[in-house]
């Protein structure tokens, strides 16, 4: 059976099209304090002004993700694109050199690394405070020069180091809680450590500043040196306090805030039924605690209903959670469809085609609370942003049925 026999009287009142149209729909409200960085269609960095929103792209594949919302952090490495400053310390004098080449966002100054002597050589940031038992990503931008191994670390020894293999585009050991290896045009590779600190401060230790450091290694797994004269270009070093990574937020001098996207629809007359009806999601998540969207009755004080993501699952919940569908199965990080039946008394649930759950919570028999505002991206009591990417959002005003949320999410 065909969507259309599917749906022959059904249409979305609402459809925000993010990924094709790449545009906000007027009744939209934006706003960002900071610029934000995206990736273009071509896989280059681009920075957004002030309220601009930021309609990302897939650095390898160029396929359109759709519109980027994330909470504000905070890049605490003060020259990310210039490692031969002096807030950077290298331990037995590598050779550090910047030059102009194509780097992830266009031509830029790119600083080389490269090995000097048969001893271990390490560059460091200085000049850092960390909270001991705090989760922290570090990341960079990295490409090979002649050589492929390479290595972040929060230590100098292996407890929290990982290992990324430059030439082949190949994660190698991971002794942190997390990596990730994303390529971009060029040969370039954004590479990443999620570690929970066990140092502080950057008080030298054998000579060296801990906290964060990168490093050519002899090979996988290892904290031996490379040969003399191998050499890697390294750009857009990033270090902030999150168990994920974040858009790039470029520093010189300082460390940088980007603060968070928020984004909400409050014109819900034209389209919204207030009785029943059905909401539609297109996301590309990277966390497991992550806000979908939460819709406001009364301002931001009112009623609510969330739809949220938590320990790799998804649900609903409206009204202070006298109805909810909590969803029973459990996805990776990455693009889910999720559609959401709101309907008293036959609430649904349907992810990535697969029927989550029915009805379940309290005596919520009633009328669905008069919602009046959708923020979107955030959840959890405006609390928990999105720190992903929403594709589409539709809304039917009227509740459709099982088989028709599942070919609308398969």
């Amino acid at each position: 059976m065909t969507i259309k026999h599917l749906f022959p009287e059904a249409w979305p009142t609402l459809n925000l099209d993010f990924a094709n149209e790449l545009a906000l729909d007027p009744r939209i409200t934006f706003s960002r304090s900071s610029t934000g960085t995206y990736v273009d269609k071509n896989g280059i960095i681009q920075t957004a002004a002030e309220d601009e929103p930021r309609f990302d792209y897939d650095p390898v594949t160029g396929e359109s993700m759709g519109l980027l919302i994330e909470g504000s952090r905070t890049n605490l490495i003060t020259y990310s694109e210039d490692l031969a400053d002096s807030s950077w310390f290298a331990f037995n004098s590598p050779t550090i050199t910047n030059s102009v080449m194509a780097s992830p966002k266009g031509n830029s100054s790119v600083s080389t690394i490269e090995q000097t002597s048969s001893s271990q050589q390490l560059v460091s940031a200085q000049y850092l405070t960390l909270t001991v038992g705090q989760q922290y990503t570090f990341s960079c931008f990295a490409k090979s020069g002649n050589h492929g191994w390479f290595r972040l670390t929060h230590v100098t020894g292996d407890a929290t180091g990982c290992w990324f293999d430059l030439e082949n585009g190949v994660m190698g050991t991971v002794n942190s809680d997390g990596a990730s290896m994303t390529a971009y045009p060029n040969g370039w590779y954004r590479i990443t450590n999620t570690f929970t600190a066990t140092e502080s401060t950057s008080t030298p230790v054998g000579g060296v500043p801990q906290l964060a450091l990168i490093a050519l290694a002899r090979g996988d797994g290892q904290t031996q040196p490379a040969s003399i004269g191998q050499n890697v270009h390294v750009w857009g070093v990033q270090l902030t306090e999150a168990s994920f990574p974040s858009s790039y937020i470029s520093t010189s001098g300082s460390a940088e805030d980007r603060a968070a996207d928020d984004c909400s629809i409050g014109s819900f007359s034209s389209w919204y039924n207030q009785t029943e009806g059905s909401f539609i999601y297109d996301v590309n998540v990277n966390t497991d605690y992550a806000g979908i969207a939460e819709l406001r009755a009364g301002g931001n004080s009112g009623s609510r209903g969330r739809f949220m993501r938590q320990n790799d699952a998804y649900y609903m919940r409206l009204n202070g959670g006298k109805a909810q569908v909590n969803g029973s199965l459990t996805y990776p990080n990455g693009s889910a469809k999720l559609a959401y039946r709101m309907e008293p008394g036959n609430h649904q649930q349907v992810t990535n085609g697969a029927i989550e759950n029915s009805y379940a919570g309290g005596n919520f028999g009633g009328p669905i609370p008069l919602y009046n505002k959708m923020w979107i991206g955030l959840g959890e009591n405006l609390s928990v942003y999105l720190n992903g990417h929403i594709a589409r959002i539709a809304y039917y005003s009227q509740p459709l049925n099982d088989e028709q949320l599942q070919a609308l999410t398969s």
